[in-house]
């Protein structure tokens, strides 16, 4: 209520989704719309109305980038292991010739890029 009063009283936008009459624990909202220091929000529709949102449709299809610009260390680790066939971080650490800090952060940027997805486990595949 606190919070809601001070966002108020500096003319930003308060939203209130109401509760039952009833219920205790719904009294401060119910409050707040009552005394119109919040707008009613049934629904999330009623946000992204209120806020002037575009909603941009899920299912667009996103090309991917057909060449990623990778680091010799990146290109070196894809070379020592087998496309769509997975592996242990620890299994990484004892073959690359890095240390565990520098390979750690090699599958990440890997993973970052697309090239790695992570598996259950610590494990790796190359995608």
């Amino acid at each position: 209520m606190i919070t809601a009063d001070l966002a108020f009283g500096y003319g930003k936008d308060v939203f209130a989704y109401p509760g039952k009459t009833t219920d205790t624990y719904s009294r401060g909202t119910n409050f707040l719309i009552k005394s119109q220091k919040a707008q009613l929000i049934e629904n999330g529709q009623d946000l992204v109305d209120a806020m002037s949102w575009t909603v941009i449709e899920q299912n667009l299809a996103i090309q991917p980038t057909l060449f990623t610009d990778l680091s010799e260390d990146e290109k070196f680790v894809l070379t020592k292991f087998e496309k769509n066939t997975p592996f242990h971080i620890d299994q990484a650490i004892t073959t690359l010739p890095f240390s565990s800090a520098e390979t750690a952060g090699i599958l990440l940027q890997l993973e970052l890029k697309g090239i790695l997805k992570v598996l259950p486990g610590s494990r790796y595949i190359i995608v």
